[in-house]
C-alpha cells in the first residue's frame, strides 16, 4: 500500500490585475483597445482584489467601442484568501457593503460549504456609456456541472438556497430565479446564473448542449418573444462553425425578446482552426471589422518572466523569487470565446473576450 504526500499550496502573493493588462497591452491593436481605454482599465483593475485572471469585453463593429472589464475568481485557498483581504479595503467599500460582497466574504470563508460548492465566480462591471466609473459588478455562478452526480432538481435547488440565503438578485431575487428553474425543463443543461444589479436586477440564464434542430421547440416551449426565425438562423450557422454554442437568456423579471449566443474553444488560433472560421462568420455576417478579427487572431500567446525583453511586473518578480522553485509562473492570453447578441428587434451585434490570467504550474 502506498500513499502520496498532498499536492503543496499555491503561493498567495497578493498580484495585481494591472500586471495582467500591462503583459496583454504589447499583444492587443488599438482597434480592440485605445490608448484612452487602457489607462482607464488598468485604473479600475487597480481597485480590484489582486488576484491575476481578468478578461476585456470587445465589441467587434466597425463603429462600436468601449471595453468592459471582468475578473476569475477561483476556489483555490491563495484566491480566497486575497479575496479575503482586499474586502477590507477601501477600494472594495462599494462591494463589500453590498450583497454581492457580503456573499463574496462567505465564499472565501467556505461559509456552509459554499466555496467547496461553487468552484468558479465571475464578475463583470458593464461600462456606462456617460464615461462613469463602473457600478456594482455582475456576478455569475455556475449551476449545473457535466460532471455532477446529483439530480438537476437537487443542483438548482442548491444555488438557489445560496441565492437567498445571501440576499442576490434583491429583494425578489429568490423568488424570481425559483420561477425561472421551474420554467426551464430538467432536460436543458443550465451553465450558469448572472446576477445583474446593475441592470435593475436583471438575471440572465446560460443554457449548453442544444442542437440547432432543437433551438426552435426550445424557444417555444419557454415561451421566447423573439424573432424565432432570426434566432435559430445565427444560431445554426455559430454551431456549424464551432461544434456546440451556448444560449443565454434574460429575464427583468419576465423572460425578454433578446438573446446571446457564446462560442467557445480551447486553444490558441494556431492550433484550433475553428477560430479562424468563428471569425469568418462574424465578418461575413457584418458582426466584426476585418481589422478587429485580425488582432484578436494575433493575440494569444503564452508568456513566461525569463522570456527575453519581456516586462513581467516587478510585483510578479518578486513573488516568483520568493516562491518555492517546484512552482514556475506563467501567463496565458488569448480569446476565449465570442459572443453573438440578438435585439428585441433582431438586431445583431457581436463581442469577443480576450483573456489574461496568471498560473503557478
Amino acid at each position: 500500500m502506498t500513499s502520496s504526500a498532498p499536492a503543496p499550496p499555491e503561493p498567495d502573493f497578493p498580484l495585481s490585475p494591472v500586471g495582467c493588462l500591462s503583459l496583454l497591452w504589447p499583444a492587443v491593436d488599438e482597434c480592440l483597445v485605445s490608448t484612452a481605454d487602457r489607462g482607464r482599465l488598468e485604473a479600475d483593475a487597480a481597485k480590484l482584489a489582486p488576484v491575476p485572471r481578468v478578461a476585456l469585453e470587445i465589441r467587434l463593429g466597425e463603429r462600436d467601442h468601449g471595453v468592459d472589464l471582468h475578473q476569475l475568481f477561483t476556489a483555490w485557498d491563495a484566491d480566497a484568501g486575497n479575496l479575503k483581504r482586499a474586502l477590507h479595503s477601501a477600494d472594495q467599500a462599494a462591494v463589500r457593503d453590498s450583497a454581492i460582497g457580503r456573499f463574496l466574504a462567505a465564499w472565501a470563508d467556505d461559509a456552509d460549504g459554499l466555496r467547496t460548492s461553487i468552484e468558479t465566480i465571475y464578475l463583470e462591471w458593464d461600462r456606462p456609456g456617460d464615461g462613469a466609473a463602473p457600478g456594482a459588478p455582475a456576478i455569475f455562478l455556475p449551476v449545473q456541472r457535466r460532471v455532477d452526480q446529483a439530480g438537476v432538481a437537487d443542483q438548482r435547488h442548491r444555488i438557489l438556497e445560496y441565492i437567498e440565503r445571501h440576499g442576490l438578485g434583491g429583494p425578489e431575487g429568490g423568488r424570481l430565479i425559483s420561477t425561472i428553474f421551474h420554467s426551464i425543463p430538467e432536460t436543458l443543461s443550465i451553465s450558469f446564473i448572472g446576477l445583474m444589479a446593475g441592470r435593475a436586477d436583471a438575471v440572465r440564464i446560460n443554457l449548453r448542449q442544444i442542437r440547432p434542430d432543437d433551438l426552435a421547440g426550445v424557444l417555444a416551449r419557454i415561451e421566447w418573444p423573439g424573432d424565432v426565425a432570426i434566432a435559430t438562423d445565427h444560431f445554426r450557422r455559430l454551431v456549424e462553425r464551432t461544434g456546440q454554442v451556448g444560449v443565454a437568456l434574460d429575464y427583468a423579471p419576465h423572460l425578454l425578446g433578446t438573446i446571446g449566443y457564446e462560442a467557445l474553444l480551447d486553444g490558441l488560433p494556431e492550433i484550433e482552426p475553428r477560430w479562424g472560421g468563428l471569425f469568418d462568420e462574424l465578418k461575413e455576417t457584418g458582426l466584426c471589422a476585418p481589422q478587429k478579427a485580425a488582432a484578436l487572431l494575433a493575440a494569444g500567446v503564452f508568456r513566461y518572466p525569463e522570456d527575453p525583453e519581456q516586462l513581467w511586473p516587478t510585483a510578479w518578480m518578486a513573488a516568483t523569487a520568493m516562491s518555492p522553485e517546484r512552482f514556475t509562473p506563467w501567463l496565458e492570453q488569448r480569446v476565449s470565446h465570442a459572443k453573438v447578441s440578438i435585439s428585441a428587434a433582431g438586431v445583431a451585434s457581436a463581442k469577443a473576450y480576450l483573456s489574461a490570467q496568471h498560473f503557478w504550474s
